[in-house]
């Protein structure tokens, strides 16, 4: 299986997004410095730009930029869409917040230690209790 090249570093995370002036809430996938993809319970419209708001961290002010609708996948088991958005405008503030949040994400990332996998059986095996 070949790896995939991109432009920019992906984050694997799930974080929280809106659509400015709807209602719309978006469930952030993954995430680089140039797009992310996410689901929603309904379809954006094709090649529609949009003003994203995305929460980083709880509690602090979410990062926010301009998208343009890249691509989209209906998810027909769970009655959702899957969506590709490319970032356009970051100004300078926004994109430095962007960039200190990935690169310290992903750092944790590859700090963390691996999952052994090698026995499945024993993974995450809770040892019984006798009483």
């Amino acid at each position: 299986m070949s790896e995939e090249k991109r432009r920019e570093p992906r984050l694997n995370k799930v974080l929280g997004a809106e659509i400015e002036g709807s209602r719309l809430r978006l469930f952030v996938i993954n995430l680089s410095r140039t797009g992310l993809r996410a689901t929603c319970e309904k379809p954006v419209g094709d090649g529609e730009e949009i003003e994203l708001s995305l929460t980083l961290t709880p509690g602090q002010e979410p990062v926010r930029a301009r998208a343009r609708l890249a691509w989209r996948n209906e998810l027909k088991a769970s009655g959702t869409f899957d969506h590709g958005f490319e970032l356009l405008d970051l100004d300078e503030e926004q994109g430095t917040r962007l960039e200190a949040f990935l690169k310290a994400e992903l750092e944790k990332q590859r700090q963390s230690a691996p999952v052994d996998l090698k026995s499945p059986w024993s993974f995450g095996r809770v040892e019984p209790t006798y009483y």
